[in-house]
């Protein structure tokens, strides 16, 4: 496989975690008291084991809940959901 355009794989990333990413938004709003956020890291990478163009960097809780990662390309990228809503940024 060749290597994916900036766009393409943002959106191959989202498809692919956006079950899980919710799944661990809503926990997190019941836990984030009791709860380490780096424990969420590993349901993110296991969701994302297939995607080789993806290396999940960290997790994050504010202002929204979501991961930073880095593409094949370089470009580091955070995912983020708030109500429901998902989205990709590029911040490096």
């Amino acid at each position: 496989m060749g290597l994916i355009l900036n766009h393409e794989l943002a959106d191959k990333v989202m498809t692919t975690v956006e079950d899980t990413l919710a799944y661990l938004y809503s926990r997190w709003q019941d836990e984030k008291g009791y709860e380490n956020i780096e424990d969420y890291k590993l349901p993110i990478v296991k969701a994302l084991e297939e995607i080789k163009d993806v290396e999940v960097l960290s997790m994050i809780q504010k202002p929204f809940f979501g991961f930073k990662w880095k593409g094949s390309d370089g470009g580091l990228r955070r995912t983020v959901i708030s109500r429901r809503k998902m989205r990709t940024d590029r911040i490096g």
